[in-house]
């Protein structure tokens, strides 16, 4: 047969993993089996090029094949080239065929990526003649690049131990020699067994069925079926074990039940008492190291007393190989069989019954092939001993792949490219169409996506799907689905205005015409920075623009997948003409000459014609010069018309009224002839005849303030005295000036003002003389005052304290008026103060220091408060704004504190006394040299401290137990109770000073003691986990365990050793427990011995001797105390 299938090829197998056979393509895994294009049963074809890759699905992943089959013919004829990462363009690791094989000679089948891709991509070329059987090798994914070889077959470690029964008859296998590269059982087997050596190793192990004893033949030779030379095997057996995962960790003298290390071929083991249920362990080594064959056998099978092995473990195990899709190329393989043996399988393909007649291969399969998917149940083999129920297989077809959806980009504008999106099955093949055209393929990528593009499009494009196939499994699935991709025209536009050129006089909007092609509306307009322009509508406003000329622009945007579209427009954009105009003067005379105009404007301003209205006005229509010779009498408007022009309409200018006029006359008047200063602004009465408006006032001599041009004066500002008002018209044309006069008298208003030698009085102050100064007329006057209360003389003004009542008054002095100037008033502020009187005092005479800070007791009459507080001499802590002392802030001595305060406007300050006595008072503060003491601990004393008289008080204690001298303060521990304690110390009072306490606080603590051992002084370092035992008084538990010297494992919590990690040797276990409060540290000690068992081996120069050889001595080797002992034989 093919393959040569391993323990875990058989389990990939049964987990129904996914099966790749060579072909073109690229596949993201991480596990199945890779095959030939001839699959798990058959060989490959002659004419093959196929290139395949395999990639992982997570970064940092490695692909790594794994070759347990390679049989292909010879290079150059067939070849199989295996290259780093995703394409032959990556490094080559290797070119297989004929005697060139991936399998190495220690049978390591390994070839792994070490690509940043993770990737491997393999090449395989037939020529077309012979065919070899081909290749199966594992798919793994790992994460060192290049992969790693495997240790061996499974069963050269105990883990993966082999089951074997023995009621089935001989057990065969090929050894594993030294060309396998399997390295020797571990060290614990030949530290634990007779084996001095333990190379080339096998493993099995059997679970006993019936009770009794089991004797077992090893045999090995050079051939199979114990054909050829013999070769030395060796065994070690052990047991019992619950299970076959809890033998390998439990290698011990103690489970050694059969063992040899003899240079026989034949080896016979037993295994004495099994009991139903238990497992043994075997170990079979090929000392020789050549290859060969080794058989085990039961030899006492049937024999009174013997046991049996339970077959159940080692039944045949059916495994399923899935057809491809809708054929009939699956199979099952059954492994577990003997090598080369003739077996007939019975089984049931859909209920329907089939027996078939098959020869097992070298590793002890069978393969059922031409399979197509249904259910075969019933599968059994006429394996001997095997009672297990028969085996089930269900075979399923290749999955069809699935189509999921196509969608495009669409719309998109016409001349762009259709790009239609496909989702389905990963690496599937979908075929489809383009409108009517032919049918074109895609192939789907690993995540299940393709992409179409189909160039320069016109007109909406279609894309019909008709079937998405999987060329892994040959599976089609028929598709009806399309997807139309809409494909819009370009759109196009114009746009114009009417009218331009654009005055910038003309009020309305001016709309714009839009017209083109396709979806030409709802784009936007824009302009340079200048012209209002609505972006939405077009419309610009020429009033609110800048003079110019301007591109106006259109912009479609993009839509429908088409890119905007603009077109453009030129709009100008004029400034209307201005004109203004203006004559020499106003009025004229009518014998004045032509007057002629003042022309100013922008633009194209000379161009207009003149008029005037109403009619009468004799003027020159294109110069604008007109005649008052000619004019008649009267006042006119002249008008300056520019005709329209660059879209502006006519352009109006108006000089002021014109007034044509004869000689005048004119008079003014004042109200009266006579102000006073202190009157406001006089206005003039003015009249006459013709134009007599227009003219100028003065005023002479100076000193006169007068308003030139309204003739008002301004008594006020101006001196005394009399003036001379003349009114000027100047002459208008040539008719003459005009000139008129009349008289004004100013006088001057009295100024006065009054005061007193000061503001405020005390009603204690004598008479108070009024106080007047002004000019003019200021004498005379009369005094009085508000409100009532203020005595005063209204001749002379003068005021009288003593008899006046307390307050705040106002003094007016009121002079008559005069001519036309009116009274005149004078004010000012009086303030009558009453005296005060003030008095203070202090609770107390004197104050001793430690006492609270004492106030002061204010009393007196008027405005008494606010005053400032003061002692003398210094030393005294006194609040200068409230009188409050502070004893304990001062020094002692004798004070007189002052209390000042002001009399109040217009009277003397006041002050008051009194004296206060500061007594120097006692503090004190205790202390001991501890806050605790160990009950064990000496008398202690107290240290006392302080200020004055600070000594001679007495000690007490609360609460009671602890013992204290009174008057010193010494406490005794040892006769005292465990507790704490606050410390009293008191000082009587002296004088006005009370009594001073000071405390202090004390803790009396009880000591501890301990003790620690434990079962025994010595220990095995076999013997399992050891408690202490830990005794004493007061707390004594807590404490942390320690030993020395270091090697005893020992737990510092709780000192439970164990010997088995320790050390032999002598140890020193110390039990320590903290110092607490003012007690010592507590320390427990006690010895221990952890004694190591005597190993011993036995062995003689040879082991075959003849019975004529003289005596042999045994030779003796072994640890501890392993002389003295007995031999037996």
């Amino acid at each position: 047969m093919k393959r040569i299938y391993i323990l875990f090829l058989l389990l990939s197998a049964a987990l129904q993993a996914q099966t790749y056979t060579m072909q073109d393509g690229s596949f993201t895994t991480c596990s199945g089996t890779f095959y030939d294009s001839g699959g798990a049963a058959g060989a490959y074809s002659s004419n093959e090029t196929h290139q395949i890759t395999f990639c992982p699905g997570t970064a940092g992943n490695y692909i790594q094949l794994n070759f347990s089959v390679f049989d292909v013919e010879a290079s150059p004829f067939d070849t199989m080239t295996i290259y780093q990462g995703p394409n032959t363009s990556g490094a080559i690791i290797g070119t297989y065929g004929g005697a060139a094989s991936p399998i190495s000679s220690c049978g390591s089948g390994i070839v792994a990526s070490s690509d940043p891709s993770g990737c491997l991509t393999i090449r395989f070329v037939s020529d077309n003649a012979v065919e070899y059987t081909g290749w199966a090798a594992t798919i793994s994914c790992t994460t060192t690049p290049g992969g790693s070889a495997p240790t061996g077959p499974p069963n050269a470690v105990c883990s993966g131990a082999n089951p074997f029964c023995a009621n089935a008859g001989p057990l065969e296998f090929p050894n594993i020699s030294n060309a396998d590269c399997v390295q020797d059982a571990p060290s614990v087997i030949t530290s634990n067994t007779c084996l001095g050596s333990v190379p080339n190793p096998a493993w099995y192990y059997l679970e006993i069925d019936n009770s009794g004893n089991l004797v077992l033949e090893i045999k090995q030779t050079t051939g199979p079926g114990g054909t050829g030379t013999g070769l030395d095997v060796d065994y070690a057996i052990w047991g019992p074990y619950s299970s076959a995962s809890s033998a390998c960790n439990s290698f011990t003298l103690g489970n050694v039940v059969s063992c040899s290390y003899s240079v026989a071929a034949i080896e016979t083991a037993t295994i004495p008492a099994a009991v139903t249920g238990q497992v043994y362990m075997v170990l079979i080594t090929n000392f020789n190291g050549a290859a060969g064959y080794i058989t085990m056998t039961q030899t006492n099978s049937g024999v009174a007393g013997a046991g049996s092995t339970d077959c159940t473990i080692v039944c045949p195990v059916a495994v399923g190989t899935n057809p491809t899709c809708g054929g009939s190329n699956g199979f099952i393989t059954i492994s577990g069989l003997d090598p080369s043996t003739a077996y007939t399988v019975t089984y049931s393909d859909d209920t329907v019954p089939m027996s078939v007649s098959l020869t097992s291969n070298a590793s002890g399969q069978v393969v059922i092939n031409g399979l197509n998917a249904g259910n075969y149940t019933n599968i059994l083999t006429s394996f001997p001993g095997c009672n297990a129920a028969p085996s089930s297989v269900t075979l399923v077809t290749g999955s069809p792949p699935v189509f999921n959806s196509v969608t495009g980009s669409s719309p998109i504008c016409a001349g762009g490219n259709a790009v239609f999106t496909i989702t389905g099955s990963p690496n599937s093949i979908v075929s489809y169409k383009i409108g009517s055209g032919a049918i074109q393929t895609v192939t789907l990528n690993a995540s299940g996506t393709g992409t179409v593009t189909v160039s320069a499009v016109t007109s909406d494009t279609t894309m019909t799907i008709t079937q998405i196939s999987n060329p892994a499994t040959g599976c089609t699935t028929p598709v009806i689905a399309s997807k139309v991709i809409t494909v819009n025209q370009l759109p196009t536009a114009s746009i114009t205005y009417s009218g331009s050129p654009f005055c910038t006089a003309t009020g309305a909007t001016s709309p714009v015409t839009i017209t083109g092609t396709g979806a030409f509306s709802g784009g936007t307009f824009s302009a340079p920075s200048g012209l209002t322009i609505n972006a939405s509508t077009g419309a610009i406003t020429p009033s609110t623009s800048t003079p110019g000329n301007y591109i106006v622009t259109y912009t479609i945007p993009a839509s429908g997948g088409c890119p905007a579209v603009t077109t453009t427009t030129s709009v100008t954009v004029t400034a209307r003409t201005t004109a203004s105009i203006s004559y020499p003067a106003t009025s004229y005379c009518t014998s004045a000459p032509p007057q002629p105009v003042t022309l100013t404007g922008t633009g194209a301003y000379t161009t207009g014609t003149f008029s005037s209205s109403p009619v009468g006005l004799a003027i020159n229509s294109a110069t604008g010069t007109f005649t008052p010779s000619a004019s008649s009498p009267g006042t006119y408007t002249v008008s300056y018309v520019i005709p329209a022009a660059g879209g502006c309409g006519n352009v109006f200018a108006f000089a002021s009224s014109i007034v044509i006029a004869n000689s005048a006359t004119a008079s003014i008047t004042y109200p009266s002839d006579t102000f006073c200063t202190s009157q406001g602004a006089q206005s003039v009465t003015l009249t006459g005849t013709g134009a007599y408006i227009g003219g100028s006032y003065s005023s002479a001599p100076a000193g006169l303030t007068i308003e030139s041009l309204s003739g008002t004066i301004m008594p006020s500002s101006s001196l005394a005295g009399n003036y001379t008002v003349t009114y000027t018209l100047s002459a208008i044309g040539s008719c003459p000036p005009v000139v008129v006069t009349t008289s004004v008298t100013i006088v001057v208003s009295p100024t006065v003002s009054v005061a007193y030698p000061a503001n405020s009085f005390c009603t204690s102050a004598g008479v108070q003389a009024a106080i007047l100064s002004g000019t003019g007329v200021f004498t005379g006057g009369a005094f009085t005052a508000t409100p009532a209360g203020l005595t005063i003389d209204s001749a002379s003004g003068n005021i009288t304290p003593s008899t006046s009542a307390p307050g705040n008054y106002s003094v007016t002095y009121t002079v008559p008026s005069g001519g036309p100037c009116p009274p005149v008033l004078a004010v000012v502020p009086i303030s009558i103060t009453a005296g005060v009187t003030a008095s203070i005092s202090y609770g107390a005479a004197s104050y001793c220091k430690g006492v609270a800070p004492a106030p002061a007791t204010l009393t007196g009459t008027g405005i008494f408060t606010g005053g400032v507080y003061s002692a003398s001499p210094a030393g005294l802590f006194i609040n200068v704004s409230t009188g409050t002392i502070a004893p304990s802030l001062s020094t002692a001595g004798t004070y007189t504190v002052t209390y000042a305060v002001s009399g109040g406007a217009g009277c003397s300050p006041v002050s008051a006394l009194a004296t206060v006595t500061i007594i120097d008072g006692s503090t004190a503060s205790i202390g001991y040299s501890s806050p605790s003491f160990c009950i064990a601990s000496a008398n202690q004393n107290a240290t006392i401290g302080g200020t004055g008289t600070f000594t001679g008080g007495t000690f007490s204690s609360s609460p009671a137990g602890l013992v204290i001298d009174s008057a010193t303060g010494m406490i005794s521990p040892s006769a005292s109770a465990i507790g704490n304690y606050t410390v009293t110390y008191t000082i009587p009072g002296v004088g006005s000073c009370g009594p001073v306490t000071a405390t202090s606080s004390v803790a009396i603590v009880s000591s501890s003691t301990a003790s620690v051992s434990y079962s025994s002084a010595a220990f095995c370092i076999t013997d399992g986990t050891q408690s202490p035992n830990l005794t004493g008084t007061g707390s004594y538990s807590g404490g942390t365990y320690s030993a020395t010297p270091a090697g005893l494992a020992i737990d510092p919590s709780t000192g439970l050793i164990t010997p088995a990690s320790s050390t032999a040797g002598n140890y020193t276990v110390n039990y320590t427990l903290a110092a607490s409060g003012a007690c010592p540290a507590v320390t427990a000690s006690t010895a221990l011995q952890i004694a190591e068992p005597a190993t011993v081996t036995l062995s003689y120069p040879i082991i075959k001797y003849c019975t004529t050889a003289i005596p042999k001595s045994p030779i003796l080797n072994g640890t501890g105390t392993y002389l003295g002992g007995t031999f037996s034989a």
